[in-house]
Formats: structure tokens, C-alpha cells, sequence
């Protein structure tokens, strides 16, 4: 039972209030009849917040959680309201958000400096985990002078190449693989029709297997959710084949082949609390590799680690509610010097769509729990 000074203030009904300014897709996913029965259980209130009109007219609140497009007019009446009541917590921080939208600062926090992580029950068992080198091709960069830029990064092809923003307007969730560079100045000079255009980051492909992981982090609760990815032998890797051109691809890593949930002292066995079979179909030609025998015995990462490092990076954003993607360098690249298995963290999001997981009101209604108990500023 929490204490009258940690839960703040309470409406008439006793209840302490939690505001939510969602995007209506994820309205009817998260503020359902089920979670807010149990969040009420729990002497919580959930709010569905009216972005046109004034915070000040709508609460008083324990909590502000938000997820919206970039809408100028919401965030300085957010951050006005925090200034006024600094005892609300908002989740998460606006600039943080900010810096998710962006993948030239997306994974800042890494570049900044590794994160390398020990097994506490084996000194001789070290992650490292990196953020892959990019390149940033400005929009109005003239073709030359990104090829230029690229020369000088010493990638070469397979290349990804992402666009700048992840805010959800149009082409943001798009990916092109360019295979040779001539089809890299093709795309840069606008000279062949893609919906991935500058402003562009531009990565090297990272042989790993074709399995990405699937990192959710709701607070200090974390699942693992295992996906296809783009495969080396779609990429040309190993076969022999010169490939040349340019692949668009949807959304990848859409498809789950298995999920593991946990959280401090939860399942100490790390073993996955629930499984979730992925469909073969269509994925070989979205470019991922499907669930061959190989595929479906490749491990998830231990538990300790993956939630180790989401609390690592969950102090370096100061954010709380995101996830993240994870690919593990095939065995045959880890660092031959020092032994450390390698990762790499290639994306990470702002409150995705974490009702997936499983056993998610209960860990959400945690969640909200512990927001309604502390304090963070935007």
C-alpha cells in the first residue's frame, strides 16, 4: 500500500489519475476495458487525455504518459504543466523523445561509449554492444560530395540505408539494401525511384545470422522477442553471387518466432515464459531469412544480460518506455583478442507496441504503479 505523500493527489473516488495522450490506434490498445478494470483494482484511474484543450483544465494527475506525433502546441502545454506541478511524472522526457525520432541522435548514447557487460557468475563471460558506424547524407547534400563521404567511411556494400526520421510520417519505416556503389549514387542522386531518399543514414550489413532480437522495456520489466531478419544468403554472402542493385523492403523483423518476459528476479532460469511460432510465408521474399533449422535453434540472449543492458540504457536515455533491436555477430566475428561476444543495437523506439508481450497488464499495471510512486521532470 503506498503512503498518502508518495501517491500524490487522488480524486474523489480515492483513486489516483493517470493521463494518457495517445494516438488513436493506440487508444483502443491500451486504455481497453481490461487494463483499466485492473488498473483500478489497483486504486489507479486511467485518463484518456483531450490534446485540444489545456492540461490545466483536465487534471490533477500522478502521471502524464504520452505517445503523439511532433505536435508543437501538446509539448509546450506539457512542459508548461510540469513547470507548474513538478511533482507529475511524465513519461516520457519530450526531448528524449525527440532524440528517438531522430537516427542521426538515436543511438548517440552508444556512440558516446560502449556498454560492455560481465556475467555475474562468470568474470570470463563479457558482452560488449555497439552502436553500428553510420553514415548521415544531409537532404541537400550535392551526390559528389556524399560519395565522398562514404569513401572516406570505408563501408561497402551490402549497405542499409534508413531514412533520418522515425516520427511516423510517410517513408519512415522504409529500408533499401543497395548492393554496389553505383547503385548507392543512383539512390543519392534521386536518379532511381525509392521511397528512401536523403536525408538518409547509411549502415554496413552485420552478418548475424538472419535473427534479430526484440527488446521491450516497460519500466524495469523486459522481453525478448526473437525475429527474421534480413538473411545473408538474401544478401549474396557467402554464396559466390555478385548481387547488384537496389532491394526496397517493408518493415522488417515483423514476424515473431519466440518471446521470453522478464524482470528483476523474475524466471532466473531465463527461460522464455512464452513461445509464439512465426509463420514461414512470404518471408524469403520480404528478404529475411525464413526459420530454417538453423534459425529456429539460435538461443535468445541471456537473461542477465538483456536486462542488464536495458537498464543500462534506460539510465542513459532517461526514458522508461522504448524498445530496441539487437543482432548478435555470428560466432566467427567475435573479437578473436579479448573473447567478448559482440551485439550491436541498431534501432531504438519510443513506447512501441508493447501490449504484445506476454502477461502485459499485469507488468503494465506495475508500470504505472511505480509511475504513480516517483517523479521525473520532462
Amino acid at each position: 500500500m503506498m503512503d498518502s505523500e508518495a501517491a500524490g493527489p487522488r480524486d474523489s473516488d480515492g483513486a489516483m489519475r493517470i493521463g494518457f495522450a495517445l494516438l488513436p490506434k493506440k487508444v483502443s490498445r491500451y486504455l481497453t476495458p481490461a487494463i483499466q478494470a485492473a488498473a483500478l483494482a489497483e486504486g489507479i484511474e486511467l485518463y484518456l487525455i483531450d490534446i485540444s484543450k489545456p492540461l490545466s483544465e483536465q487534471g490533477p494527475f500522478n502521471a502524464i504518459i504520452h505517445k503523439l506525433r511532433p505536435n508543437r502546441a501538446w509539448e509546450c502545454d506539457l512542459q508548461e504543466y510540469s513547470k507548474l506541478h513538478p511533482d507529475v511524472r511524465v513519461i516520457d522526457r519530450v526531448d528524449g523523445i525527440a532524440t528517438l525520432r531522430n537516427r542521426i541522435t538515436m543511438l548517440s548514447v552508444l556512440r558516446a561509449s560502449d556498454i560492455v557487460l560481465m556475467d555475474p557468475l562468470s568474470s570470463s563471460t563479457v558482452f560488449r554492444v555497439k552502436a553500428p558506424p553510420q553514415v548521415v547524407i544531409p537532404e541537400d547534400m550535392p551526390a559528389d560530395e556524399a560519395e565522398q563521404l562514404m569513401l572516406e567511411s570505408g563501408m561497402r556494400p551490402p549497405l542499409i540505408v534508413k531514412p533520418v526520421w522515425t516520427d511516423g510520417r510517410e517513408g519512415s519505416h522504409g529500408l533499401a539494401v543497395v548492393h554496389d556503389m553505383v547503385s548507392l549514387s543512383n539512390l543519392l542522386k534521386g536518379s532511381v525511384l525509392s521511397s528512401v531518399k536523403p536525408p538518409a543514414v547509411i549502415q554496413e550489413f552485420v552478418e548475424h545470422g538472419g535473427v534479430l532480437f526484440k527488446v521491450y522495456v516497460v519500466g524495469n520489466h523486459t522481453a525478448v522477442s526473437k525475429r527474421p531478419s534480413l538473411g545473408d544468403n538474401y544478401l549474396g554472402n557467402g554464396s559466390g553471387e555478385e548481387r547488384t542493385g537496389i532491394m526496397q523492403l517493408p518493415r522488417i523483423s515483423c514476424k515473431s518466432v519466440s518471446t521470453g518476459l522478464s524482470a528483476q528476479g523474475d524466471s532466473p532460469s531465463g527461460t522464455p515464459t512464452s513461445v509464439r511460432p512465426s509463420s514461414d510465408a512470404s518471408l524469403s521474399d520480404m528478404g529475411m531469412a525464413t526459420p530454417s533449422p538453423q534459425n529456429q535453434v539460435v538461443e535468445l540472449p541471456p537473461e542477465w544480460f538483456t536486462h542488464q543492458l536495458a537498464n543500462e540504457l534506460r539510465k542513459r536515455l532517461n526514458m522508461h518506455l522504448f524498445n530496441f533491436d539487437l543482432l548478435r555477430v555470428d560466432a566467427g566475428a567475435e573479437d578473436g583478442v579479448t573473447g567478448e561476444s559482440l551485439y550491436f543495437v541498431i534501432d531504438i523506439n519510443y513506447f512501441p507496441g508493447v501490449d504484445k508481450i506476454p502477461h502485459f497488464e499485469e507488468k503494465f499495471v506495475q508500470f504505472l504503479q511505480a509511475a504513480c510512486k516517483s517523479s521525473v521532470s520532462t
